[in-house]
């Protein structure tokens, strides 16, 4: 029991960083505050007031962000008894997010600008999870690893959605020819400047004409290197994880930051914690992202 109790403390430590903080909103009312009961009952007067799949999976995302935020102040002040709960009801926020999400889409809804903000949401819970994980004590790791599986499991839902509506974004747009970019400026499409895409006109090699493509942006076409220093001109989209320009094989590419920090060491917990399949699912959708940011960089070098 002292050997726990010194681990939470070292735990707390570490939630109450400047950086941890910064990035979590104001929690407002805490559990041992009397109005907290209203406060969570006011939150379920919302949503039984809000029909609309997608306003109640952005409120669901809100509340996922409360808990958290609650949960690093709590452990701040020593209030202990109040981490289990904060964390389950996290976990249970953000998979309420996700299914309100998917309700969305099956309707039809082009949801895009929720899609955005669930990436931007688990992305940075997952940097700063990991930023955490990476300093705690082994007692303390299991919950903030369930935390971290968690925000993880709603990106990569997210990033799938993603992919599927970006080919049928590319899909539309090879019926569209052009001369030039300005071409493409008008087409009422989904290619999100926060996701590091823009429309371009992609014009082959020997050719006059092209078609309209949503093509990731970068400062920097030239891909060849031999250490990471040399691709720091390349910029990268953060909302899709991939917030950190390495050199991999001779080739810069986007990486994802709380993937490489680490990277080994968090993935044998995990496989340890939650088995080979989600190791493997986990590498399954990295791969197919970094495959297809490394098409795309052959791409627009062609260009």
């Amino acid at each position: 029991m002292k050997k726990a109790l010194v681990s939470i403390a070292v735990l707390t430590i570490l939630l109450a960083s400047s950086t941890f903080a910064q990035e979590l909103p104001n929690p407002g009312i805490l559990p041992d505050h009397p109005l907290y009961p209203v406060k969570t009952f006011l939150e379920k007067v919302r949503l039984w007031l809000t029909f609309d799949p997608e306003a109640r999976a952005r409120f669901h995302a809100f509340l996922a962000e409360q808990r958290l935020a609650e949960l690093n102040t709590t452990l701040a002040q020593g209030k202990y008894q109040y981490a289990l709960r904060l964390r389950e009801e996290y976990e249970r926020e953000l998979n309420e997010s996700e299914n309100e999400t998917e309700k969305a889409f099956g309707l039809g809804r082009n949801a895009t600008a929720l899609l955005e903000h669930v990436c931007d949401m688990t992305y940075k819970h997952i940097s700063v999870l990991e930023r955490v994980l990476s300093k705690a004590p082994e007692a303390a790791r299991p919950g903030l690893e369930r935390a971290i599986n968690a925000s993880i499991h709603g990106h990569e839902k997210c990033l799938e959605r993603v992919e599927e509506i970006l080919n049928r974004t590319n899909d539309t747009l090879k019926r569209r020819s052009c001369t030039s970019d300005a071409d493409c400026l008008n087409i009422s499409v989904w290619c999100p400047q926060s996701f590091g895409r823009e429309l371009r006109c992609f014009i082959p090699d020997n050719k006059t004409t092209g078609i309209c493509m949503c093509l990731p942006k970068w400062n920097k076409t030239r891909i060849n290197c031999t250490d990471d220093s040399e691709c720091r001109g390349l910029v990268c989209p953060a909302i899709l994880g991939n917030d950190t320009a390495i050199c991999l094989n001779g080739r810069c590419v986007c990486g994802a930051r709380w993937e490489i920090r680490n990277r080994t060491e968090l993935r044998e917990r995990f496989r340890e914690e939650f088995g080979e399949e989600f190791t493997n699912r986990t590498e399954n959708i990295t791969e197919r992202i970094r495959e297809r940011v490394e098409a795309e960089i052959k791409i627009r070098r062609k260009s």
